[in-house]
Protein backbone atom coordinates (compact mmCIF):
# COMPACT_ATOMS: atom_id res chain seq x y z
CA UNK A 1 0.00 0.00 0.00
CA UNK A 2 1.52 3.45 -1.26
CA UNK A 3 2.61 5.42 1.92
CA UNK A 4 3.03 3.05 4.45
CA UNK A 5 6.75 1.93 5.59
CA UNK A 6 7.83 -0.36 2.72
CA UNK A 7 5.05 0.77 0.03
CA UNK A 8 5.98 2.85 -2.56
CA UNK A 9 6.14 5.87 -1.85
CA UNK A 10 8.87 5.59 0.57
CA UNK A 11 11.49 4.12 -1.48
CA UNK A 12 10.71 7.37 -4.04
CA UNK A 13 11.18 9.87 -1.12
CA UNK A 14 14.18 8.31 -0.12
CA UNK A 15 15.39 8.29 -3.97
CA UNK A 16 14.47 12.01 -4.20
CA UNK A 17 15.87 12.67 -0.55
CA UNK A 18 19.67 11.29 -2.30
CA UNK A 19 19.27 13.09 -5.12
CA UNK A 20 18.89 16.86 -3.43
CA UNK A 21 21.62 15.81 -1.18
CA UNK A 22 23.90 14.65 -3.92
CA UNK A 23 22.92 17.79 -6.20
CA UNK A 24 23.47 20.70 -3.05
CA UNK A 25 26.72 18.26 -2.34
CA UNK A 26 28.07 19.16 -6.53
CA UNK A 27 27.12 22.73 -6.11
CA UNK A 28 28.85 23.40 -3.08
CA UNK A 29 32.00 21.88 -4.02
CA UNK A 30 32.30 23.13 -7.66
CA UNK A 31 30.33 26.49 -7.50
CA UNK A 32 30.34 27.59 -3.30
CA UNK A 33 33.50 26.23 -2.29
CA UNK A 34 36.01 28.32 -4.96
CA UNK A 35 33.48 31.39 -4.93
CA UNK A 36 34.20 31.40 -1.09
CA UNK A 37 38.01 30.29 -0.81
CA UNK A 38 38.16 33.53 -3.35
CA UNK A 39 36.32 35.63 -1.32
CA UNK A 40 38.59 34.89 1.63
CA UNK A 41 41.89 35.72 -0.63
CA UNK A 42 40.13 39.05 -1.50
CA UNK A 43 38.99 39.82 2.45
CA UNK A 44 42.70 39.06 3.28
CA UNK A 45 44.44 40.96 0.73
CA UNK A 46 41.99 43.99 1.05
CA UNK A 47 43.26 44.14 4.91
CA UNK A 48 39.76 45.40 6.68
CA UNK A 49 37.74 46.26 3.98
CA UNK A 50 34.02 45.51 4.66
CA UNK A 51 32.86 45.05 1.62
CA UNK A 52 35.14 41.66 1.13
CA UNK A 53 34.83 40.39 4.51
CA UNK A 54 30.83 41.18 4.10
CA UNK A 55 31.15 38.75 0.61
CA UNK A 56 33.18 36.05 2.46
CA UNK A 57 30.83 35.85 5.30
CA UNK A 58 27.85 35.62 3.06
CA UNK A 59 29.22 32.71 0.96
CA UNK A 60 30.30 31.11 3.96
CA UNK A 61 26.79 31.55 6.07
CA UNK A 62 25.34 30.02 2.24
CA UNK A 63 28.08 26.99 2.57
CA UNK A 64 26.71 26.27 5.95
CA UNK A 65 23.63 26.31 5.54
CA UNK A 66 23.87 23.98 2.21
CA UNK A 67 26.30 22.21 5.09
CA UNK A 68 23.37 21.66 7.47
CA UNK A 69 20.37 20.69 4.75
CA UNK A 70 22.92 17.83 3.47
CA UNK A 71 23.32 16.33 6.87
CA UNK A 72 19.60 16.95 8.21
CA UNK A 73 18.74 14.97 4.74
CA UNK A 74 21.18 12.76 5.70
CA UNK A 75 19.76 11.89 8.95
CA UNK A 76 16.18 11.81 7.76
CA UNK A 77 17.53 9.08 5.10
CA UNK A 78 18.45 7.32 7.75
CA UNK A 79 15.46 7.25 9.98
CA UNK A 80 13.13 6.20 6.97
CA UNK A 81 15.11 3.40 6.28
CA UNK A 82 15.09 2.33 10.19
CA UNK A 83 11.34 3.21 9.84
CA UNK A 84 10.89 1.02 7.05
CA UNK A 85 13.06 -2.15 8.69
CA UNK A 86 10.54 -2.54 11.48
Amino acid sequence: MPGRPGGAVMPLSRARITSMKAAYSSFSRTRRLPAAHTAREAARGAGADPAAAAGFARLHRLSGILNVIVMASGILVLVMETVRRR
